[in-house]
């Protein structure tokens, strides 16, 4: 199946640009890995590999949104070696959004903590932890549309 899609993305007459969400956003870096696109794009992206996969991709422009407390961003822990690809863009809550932050934001400003209070509450059903609500896609698209306005 790879060699299919190779043959179909060697045929395109224009750049070709990665992009997903989630588990489509560490596809998509896998798949630069393979074969190098014009650049890619992410959205609550999880760690996808190690330092050494890191320094593999030279020149590629990846560019990787998290919005807020996205608890995805956060996983697999970087403790177990794994690390982030590309330039963060970090969108806080009040509506900034931070190019490549000193500090993984992810990480250390905002752990997620399951707090015992949530347990057992109906109010789950329907407003959930905002580390899972800020992993929507709708919450990407809002923030993202409250910036460009």
């Amino acid at each position: 199946m790879v060699d299919e899609i190779d043959r179909v993305l060697a045929g395109f007459p224009c750049p070709a640009f990665y992009t997903g969400h989630s588990l489509g956003a560490a596809l998509a870096t896998l798949a630069a890995h393979h074969r190098r696109p014009q650049a890619v794009y992410t959205f609550g992206s999880p760690r996808v590999g190690d330092a050494a996969f890191l320094a593999s991709f030279g020149g590629t422009a990846i560019y990787r949104v998290v919005n807020s407390r996205d608890l995805v961003a956060t996983l697999p822990p970087a403790r177990l070696g794994f690390s982030h690809v590309g330039e963060l863009h970090y969108m806080t809550r009040d509506g900034r959004t931070l190019l490549d932050p000193a500090d993984d934001l992810t990480d250390q400003h905002r752990p997620f903590v399951f707090e015992p209070r949530w347990q057992n509450e109906l109010h789950l059903l329907t407003e959930p932890p905002e580390e899972m609500a800020d992993h929507a896609p709708i919450s990407y698209v809002t923030r993202l549309r409250a910036a460009l306005a």
